[in-house]
């Protein structure tokens, strides 16, 4: 924009200069530079139309029309020049910036495959991990289901055991009196006995 703005500038004090040009006093440094090839033209004497029968006021040609003209001519030159040197001076400039931005740009990336090569070591860590996990877990699955196993093993015999122990104290009860039944049978052989002798 200030390129731009420059450029708006130059063209106007220009034009002002080409336009103004009889009535502003000549710089001490001299006149502007001539292209190549170029030569100013003698300045011209300004020329007086001749007085009417009716007193008309006479009228004056600009001095220096044609060195105005060949002045102008230079100044666009120059404008031309100075603006191709400014657009050569914005590109320089755009390059720089271009270079300061690609390396800005170049570094950013750098710290970038930085994190992710950190984060890719992270991952593989985390994977590793979550791999030990799945193995620690069907290893805890599969103790879980022995332990289940054991259990219902342990289960069972309990309830065999018990169910031996039931039928244990039944035949020990069974047993108990089968041995009162002989003692008392025993005891009536004796009194028959008794008996028996005492008859004879």
């Amino acid at each position: 924009m200030l390129t731009v703005f420059l450029l708006i500038c130059l063209v106007a004090g220009a034009f002002l200069a080409w336009r103004f040009r009889a009535f502003l006093p000549l710089p001490a440094s001299g006149p502007l530079p001539l292209r190549a090839g170029r030569h100013r033209a003698a300045p011209v004497e300004p020329t007086v139309t001749a007085r009417t029968e009716d007193g008309a006021v006479p009228s004056f040609l600009p001095p220096g029309l044609e060195a105005d003209e060949l002045e102008a001519d230079d100044i666009q030159w120059l404008l031309e020049r100075r603006r191709a040197s400014l657009q050569k001076e914005e590109t320089a400039h755009l390059q720089r910036e271009s270079a300061a931005r690609f390396e800005e740009l170049a570094l950013q990336l750098d710290a970038l495959a930085l994190r992710l090569a950190a984060l890719q070591e992270r991952m593989a860590a985390w994977k590793g991990a979550l791999l030990e996990r799945e193995a620690l877990q069907l290893a805890y699955e599969q103790l879980r289901s022995e332990h289940l196993d054991q259990q219902y093993g342990l289960d069972a015999l309990r309830s065999e055991n018990e169910r031996l122990q039931a039928e244990l104290a039944e035949a020990r009860k069974e047993s108990l009196l089968d041995y009162e039944e002989n003692e008392r049978l025993k005891k009536q052989l004796a009194l028959l006995r008794s008996l028996t002798r005492e008859g004879f």
